[in-house]
C-alpha cells in the first residue's frame, strides 16, 4: 500500500503496510468469488430445469430431477459462504452485471472492495464446478434399492 504525503520527504519511524492482514483479505476475497460463482451457477441451473421440462427430451424427468438437487446443494453451499462471510466481518453491498462481467461490491470490516469477474471465466469456473459436484459420489444415487443387477436386466436378442 502506497501513502502519499504530498511530496514531502518521507515518514520516519511508521510502517505503511496493509490495515488488514493479508490472510485475512485472501480468506474474504475468496468467499466473495465462492458466493458470485455459486450464485450464478445456481441461477444456470434454475433456468436449465425449466428449458428441460419444455423440451423433447427421452430422460427429461430424471435429468431435471438431477439438476434440482444439484440446484438445492448449491444453494445450501452458498448459503454457507454467506454466512462465513458475515462470520468474518464481511458483506457483498452490489452485483451488477455488465456485458462482459459480472461487477460486485462488498465491504470488509470498514473498507469498500470492487472486484469484476470476467463471463467466461464465471462460465468455466461455473463448468468445473458443476461437474466436480456430479462427480460426488454422494451427490447422485441410481435408485434406493441401488443399481440394477446383471441378472436382472432384459437382455436383448441381436441375432435377428
Amino acid at each position: 500500500m502506497f501513502a502519499y504525503n504530498g511530496g514531502k520527504a518521507p515518514f520516519t519511524g511508521v510502517w505503511w503496510g496493509m490495515l488488514i492482514a493479508p490472510e485475512e483479505y485472501r480468506l474474504f476475497a475468496d468467499l466473495v468469488k465462492r458466493v458470485v460463482l455459486l450464485d450464478v451457477l445456481e441461477r444456470v441451473l434454475e433456468r436449465d430445469c425449466r428449458t428441460l421440462a419444455n423440451a423433447p427430451v427421452k430422460m427429461g424427468r430424471p435429468i431435471g430431477k438431477m439438476l434440482e438437487e444439484a440446484r438445492k446443494r448449491v444453494a445450501r453451499e452458498a448459503l454457507d459462504a454467506r454466512r462465513k462471510l458475515r462470520r468474518i466481518g464481511g458483506e457483498i453491498i452490489e452485483v451488477k452485471q455488465l456485458s462482459d462481467a459480472r461487477e460486485v461490491k462488498a465491504r470488509f470490516r470498514g473498507f469498500l472492495h470492487s472486484q469484476r469477474y470476467v463471463n467466461e471465466w464465471l462460465r468455466s469456473e461455473c463448468e468445473e464446478t458443476f461437474l466436480r459436484l456430479l462427480s460426488n459420489r454422494n451427490f447422485c444415487s441410481i435408485s434406493a434399492a441401488g443399481p440394477v443387477e446383471p441378472s436382472r436386466r432384459m437382455e436383448y436378442n441381436e441375432s435377428k
